[in-house]
């Protein structure tokens, strides 16, 4: 199945492709949105500690 849209999100030191067949609402994306930031979090938490030791 290939997707019908893609789109191109450029941020500092990423670039994103993102592709799909009928674009996400904001409800579709806000779990997703919540896990990310959480990893994000958690990956920072753990960096600091491992500073502090």
């Amino acid at each position: 199945m290939q997707a019908k849209h893609v789109e191109k999100f450029e941020f500092e030191k990423a670039t994103t492709f993102v592709y799909y067949n009928k674009k996400p609402t904001k409800e579709d994306l806000e779990e997703a949105c919540i896990n990310f930031l959480k990893k994000v979090q958690e990956q920072k938490n753990k960096n600091n500690r491992k500073g502090e030791i």
